[in-house]
């Protein structure tokens, strides 16, 4: 993974030294043994410099992240996220997520914690949940897994409005008040938008969707292009779709991510619908 500071500055978080990366306004930056990056300081002291940091994770790897206000963040592979390096002074805690994360936030009503992803906006309600938004996907999915919150799909302008750095601006705060097509989420349930901004719920297999934060993957409802795209990302791999590669194929079971992906892809191919061939880095699947 890796960190890029406020002021540019970048850190290749596998290479650094276990303790302090940096001090910003106020607030230590500190990467734990156990492969954690800690964001701990008195907020009663920091200063009014608002600067972001951003956290970007490899094809291949994750990384967990806590944010100052203590709220845990597990970013899977080809994933980035960017934050304040301290809430202190803002109206509002906002994150802006490309690719997953898994979130336990540490809820405050009077700081509401709001995740921007593509064209949607997240906020806790007291909540742990997963994002999945992946530009190459065709929809994103959040899913509760405990507490609330709600999704609300963005059009063009409010999507700009968002994706600025948060002022704390009390206009600004209330504007994120006014999206249209707010859904409330609840434990199991997973909100579903594509890319017309149409937003839907539908019960979701929790097992399923956290087994990336867990080291596994569990295949039971995904979609067969949704796995090969999955499996793509964490094992940094090429897939290349022949003319007679089947649209779907019947999968089921758990597979540790810790598995050379021939083992993965010989489960799949022991289904009979489906044949890989691998390439250097490049897996063309056909029938």
């Amino acid at each position: 993974a890796r960190l890029t500071l406020g002021n540019g500055m970048q850190i290749s978080l596998t290479d650094a030294k276990n303790g302090q990366l940096a001090m910003q306004s106020g607030i230590s930056v500190i990467k734990t043994a156990d492969g954690k990056m800690i964001y701990q300081g008195d907020n009663q002291e920091v200063n009014k410099t608002l600067l972001y940091n951003t956290i970007e994770t490899p094809r291949g790897g994750q990384y967990q992240v806590i944010l100052s206000d203590g709220t845990k963040v597990w970013l899977n592979a080809a994933s980035s996220l960017k934050y304040p390096t301290s809430f202190n002074s803002l109206k509002e805690r906002k994150v802006i997520l490309s690719g997953e994360a898994y979130f336990e936030v540490v809820h405050n009503k009077t700081q509401p914690f709001r995740v921007v992803s593509g064209s949607q906006l997240v906020e806790d309600i007291g909540t742990s949940f997963n994002i999945n938004d992946y530009t190459d996907d065709p929809v994103a999915k959040t899913t509760v897994i405990e507490g609330a919150a709600s999704v609300a799909s963005l059009n063009e302008s409010q999507l700009t409005q968002q994706s600025q750095p948060s002022s704390g601006d009390p206009k600004q705060v209330a504007a994120t008040e006014n999206v249209i097509g707010t859904k409330i989420l609840t434990p199991g349930q997973q909100a579903v938008l594509n890319k017309t901004g149409g937003l839907s719920i539908r019960n979701a297999d929790l097992q399923e969707v956290v087994a990336w934060k867990n080291g596994d993957f569990v295949f039971r409802s995904t979609d067969f292009r949704t796995v090969m795209r999955n499996i793509a990302r964490w094992y940094d791999v090429d897939v290349i779709y022949d003319p007679s590669a089947p649209s779907d194929v019947p999968l089921g079971g758990l597979v540790s991510r810790s598995k050379n992906i021939s083992v993965l892809l010989n489960l799949m191919e022991e289904t009979g619908a489906v044949h890989f061939k691998i390439e250097g880095r490049k897996i063309t699947i056909r029938k």
